[in-house]
């Protein structure tokens, strides 16, 4: 059953702060048609392939404010193994117990099926060959599936066909514990990918395309022999290691670390917009012209009125003077029809905007949607769910609820 809430909080205001985030590479201002290594810091080891860049057709993400412009593009694999690195103005020493974030914009145009060609890392700094939160793709159907791994050749791979020729916001987290080679420190780092992360927030592990807890997965980034190896996290690396390779681009390269997952993900400074705006209450906007109740909502002044916008990723279909609402709740996550279990994800791209106008003493409320069906179960429905206080304060609740087969 999926239900429009109108929920007014408090707004609590907050402090702004600024940070010096540990690398963020959007390509701006490079030459085109010639190679990254040698521009902005870049630089090349190995003899395979090489990132070059171009601006024909570039690489963005709603609300992602790296990326546009100039991106590097990934050639097709070759026997020759190779690389381009980038060193952080301060590699990072203290790993014990901290987090490292990468995201990157990624439009992949051909995978082949094979898994063992990662793709891009972090690294130690310099020349350092060492290289951790691998990333993979590999060949699924008509697209290819992304996976990660701690420091393997061999990724866990998500679930999710991605499309071939379409721009995808990646984010990588790896996450050391106990650092050295030792028994008892040896493979308990964890590292998690994301695909498409929705909002500013730092992402939940348990919506992560794929994962690798502690104590599974292999060799630690900081359990290469010899100890202390790795020394530092230093570099972000594009890999380029045979021709299993993935051919495309990349753009808005963003790196963050912190003694915790939180200050990493705060540096990291993803830039995507806030998911919910919370805001404190919306005025209704006063007409003084007639409102036909008919369902078009074709009077001038509706384009006008305050707007609440529902949905999933409403934040980022929103327009100016629109509003997303304080939180909601996905309620096919998990759930029980006549005793079978079901665990579908929330795959509904419709989108409401809830629209106000007074006229009078009069509260008119219109519906605007692109939903066309009201699911299969029979408990499901569409409906607006209000709470509206009359003169003595009291609060009632009012229900406009279009209800499936055998609801009531």
């Amino acid at each position: 059953m999926k239900k429009l809430m109108l929920i007014f909080l408090v707004l609590c205001s907050g402090f702004l702060t600024t940070h010096a985030q540990t690398l963020s590479e959007n390509f701006t201002g490079l030459t085109t048609g010639i190679n990254l290594a040698g521009q902005a810091s870049w630089i090349k080891g190995g003899s395979g392939p090489e990132l070059t860049v171009a601006n024909a057709t570039p690489l963005t993400y709603p609300g992602y404010t790296s990326g546009g412009g100039e991106y590097a593009v990934m050639p097709t694999g070759t026997t020759t193994s190779g690389r381009v690195y980038k060193t952080f103005a301060a590699p990072k020493t203290n790993l014990a117990h901290s987090t490292v974030y990468y995201s990157v914009l990624l439009r992949l145009t051909g995978v082949t099926a094979s898994s063992n060609g990662y793709f891009m890392s972090i690294g130690n700094s310099g020349t350092g060959t060492q290289y951790g939160a691998k990333l993979f793709a590999r060949a699924s159907g008509a697209g290819f599936n992304i996976g990660v791994s701690k420091t393997s050749n061999t990724a866990v791979f998500g679930p999710s066909v991605l499309a071939l020729n379409q721009t995808y916001l990646v984010v990588v987290r790896y996450s050391f514990n106990k650092p050295g080679s030792g028994v008892d420190s040896l493979g308990d780092d964890e590292a998690y990918l994301w695909v498409n992360p929705l909002s500013s927030s730092e992402p939940s592990t348990s919506a992560a395309e794929c994962a690798i807890a502690s104590g599974t997965g292999g060799t630690d980034f900081d359990g290469f022999s010899p100890s202390p190896s790795p020394y530092d996290v230093g570099n972000v690396v594009w890999h380029t290691r045979n021709a299993t390779n993935p051919v495309g681009a990349i753009d808005g390269i963003r790196v963050g670390f912190g003694a915790s997952s939180a200050a990493a993900w705060t540096d990291l400074d993803i830039g995507l917009a806030k998911e919910f705006d919370d805001v404190a209450s919306l005025m209704a906007k006063n007409t003084e012209k007639a409102i036909t109740l008919d369902g078009k909502l074709d009077e001038a002044d509706w384009a006008t009125a305050p707007t609440l916008v529902f949905g999933k990723g409403a934040f980022l279909k929103k327009q100016a003077g629109e509003f997303t609402v304080t939180n909601g709740v996905d309620v096919k996550s998990l759930f029980d029809v006549r005793g079978v279990k079901y665990s579908v994800p929330n795959t509904d791209s419709s989108v409401t905007r809830v629209k106000f106008l007074r006229k009078g003493s009069e509260l008119i409320i219109g519906l605007s949607s692109n939903d066309k069906s009201i699911c299969k179960f029979d408990w499901e429905g569409e409906g607006l769910f209000l709470k509206i206080k009359n003169s003595a304060g009291v609060a009632k609740e009012y229900k406009l609820f279009y209800p499936n087969a055998n609801d009531t």
